[in-house]
């Protein structure tokens, strides 16, 4: 059973059975969708947007590539005696400035509120972002998601959950060891998003980790990345490859998630390999690199706009664009290309050590 269909099967409401991590992940899909046209209408409850325009459009105003089974949860949502109240407290979007994809919605669930941060779409800002992680230790939506954050406790009284899936989940375990007062976040999910560039996010309050929970798919590709001392659950999915990042996939029995004992082998080379290429290249090299990558694929800063299906359309202008650089940024890039090497985890065979690549 996926998560549309499991929301579709209850009944009972949070005072009979109490908030869990699949609701929480139900709510944080909700930061998918587009919903500046609706937030003049804030707060709300979900019962309300039944049949409503924003209900109808709702296929149109998803922000990646699984719109109709998207749809299905949401409306499911409106519709479920167990979530049709909760209220849709508030909703805020940040695009485009200082490369920066940035979205999160604050829920009302009767006992607690939700602060749910949107992943990574369709869009090279996004993706750009999320590069950036690899060489930073502070990307744009940080300082945004903080102060969301800060903004909703100043609000209420209740206890808070902070949520996110992909990208949203980074910032959500970020969020949570970085608050100046984190006394009535009570719990952190993180859904597949990668690590940090650095190891050391809760040196300040180790004791806020031990709230963090973080659910990887079996072949993981994104959770995987980066470094990550949170406690981790490997979730079984019914997509392969990099389809398994699409969490509305993932298997549930019963009222949770069905779980495996490890990743998979294809997901345990990735993770070697290109945590191992990351650790050898510099900080430098690597804002480098993803500085002439999202150079050569354009300024296309359009939300919604998919990163694919604009790098094939515009395939010529891509392949000029790398033409155009110099002699020594192409021999560069391909230096950083061939870096990547991928060794099973099972073999013995260590791969042979590489020499830095230093940014002249």
């Amino acid at each position: 059973m996926n998560l549309p269909r499991y929301v579709k099967t209850l009944t009972k409401s949070f005072d009979e059975m109490p908030l869990t991590h699949l609701d929480v992940l139900a709510f944080t899909w909700m930061t998918y969708f587009d919903m500046t046209a609706i937030e003049g209408e804030l707060p709300k409850r979900f019962a309300e947007f039944r049949h409503s325009q924003f209900d109808k459009d709702l296929e149109k105003l998803h922000q990646s590539a699984v719109a109709r089974m998207s749809a299905s949860l949401a409306r499911a949502v409106m519709d479920s005696p167990r979530y049709r109240d909760a209220i849709l407290l508030r909703n805020v979007e940040t695009y485009g400035e200082r490369n920066i994809q940035f979205g999160a919605i604050a829920f009302d669930v009767g006992g607690c509120i939700i602060i749910a941060f949107e992943g990574t779409d369709l869009s090279s800002t996004g993706w750009e972002e999320d590069c950036m992680m690899s060489y930073s230790d502070e990307i744009a939506s940080y300082p945004v998601g903080l102060q969301f954050t800060q903004e909703i406790l100043d609000s209420t009284d209740k206890p808070v959950i902070l949520s996110g899936h992909s990208k949203g989940g980074n910032i959500a375990v970020y969020v949570a060891a970085k608050m100046k007062d984190a006394s009535r976040i009570v719990k952190t999910y993180s859904f597949e998003g990668p690590g940090f560039h650095r190891d050391d996010l809760f040196a300040e309050h180790p004791e806020r980790e031990a709230l963090v929970t973080k659910y990887i798919p079996k072949g993981s590709m994104i959770g995987i990345l980066l470094n990550s001392n949170a406690k981790s659950l490997v979730v079984r999915s019914n997509s392969v490859g990099i389809f398994q990042h699409n969490a509305m996939k993932w298997n549930i029995r019963g009222h949770d998630f069905c779980y495996v004992k490890q990743l998979g082998l294809k997901s345990r080379i990735l993770e070697r390999a290109v945590n191992d290429w990351l650790n050898r290249l510099t900080d430098e090299d690597k804002k480098r690199f993803v500085d002439l990558l999202f150079g050569a694929l354009g300024e296309k800063r359009i939300r919604a706009t998919s990163l694919v299906r604009d790098a094939v359309k515009g395939l010529p202008d891509i392949v000029g664009a790398f033409n155009k650089m110099s002699e020594e940024d192409r021999a560069f890039m391909g230096r950083v290309v061939r870096e990547l090497r991928f060794v099973s985890p099972t073999s013995k065979k260590k791969a042979e050590p590489a020499p830095k690549l230093i940014s002249e």
